[in-house]
């Protein structure tokens, strides 16, 4: 806030004009937004700015807990696109000279913080989901070695516990867990 008002102070005429350039489909998993600087308005009828700056926010789809286990909303929880909005209008003001203090906020390196677990989060389910995946398939070929050949497509009886019609619908461990005892379940009528 104080500098966008120092901003203003000195470029009066100035804009800071701001663009959602997030994917329509990925709309509620994260936020991307392009922030303009111009210090008048015939820089901005030019499309001359002063600077620019991008921000992403991933959207947090579980409530945060806090240092004494307490449940609580962090910012992208339900403000994702907003924090994404403001983080790109800092950046495009940092990079037209205005500067904060030089040194990273509390928000800054709590989101560092939470990327790097994300991260970290993400390879490991990556890690699970291909273990599930290559399990799975191993249970196919044996139903198929036993002459059990549709092994692919889920029996319609059997879809609305597991939640899905065929492994590759979905990338959810939950249910691809249930997918590997539902045919594990088969082995076993079949022996």
């Amino acid at each position: 806030k104080q500098r966008k008002e120092r901003f203003y102070k000195d470029h009066p005429e100035g804009r800071i004009i701001v663009k959602n350039v997030t994917p329509i489909e990925q709309a509620m998993e994260y936020a991307l937004f392009v922030a303009y600087i111009y210090e008048n308005k015939e820089d901005q009828k030019e499309n001359l700015p002063k600077s620019s700056g991008y921000a992403m926010e991933v959207r947090d789809k579980e409530l945060s807990i806090s240092k004494y286990g307490t449940e609580y909303e962090g910012v992208n929880y339900s403000s994702w696109t907003e924090n994404c909005e403001e983080s790109a209008v800092g950046r495009a003001l940092d990079n037209a000279g205005y500067s904060g203090n030089k040194k990273c906020s509390l928000e800054e390196m709590q989101k560092a913080t939470k990327m790097n677990k994300t991260m970290k989060t993400k390879n490991e389910n990556d890690k699970n989901l291909s273990f599930l995946r290559k399990e799975i398939s191993k249970k196919c070929n044996e139903l198929i070695d036993k002459g059990i050949y549709k092994v692919k497509d889920i029996p319609e009886e059997m879809e609305g516990i597991i939640g899905i019609r065929k492994t590759t619908e979905t990338d959810d461990p939950v249910k691809l867990n249930k997918f590997r005892d539902y045919l594990e379940q088969v082995i076993k009528e079949a022996k």
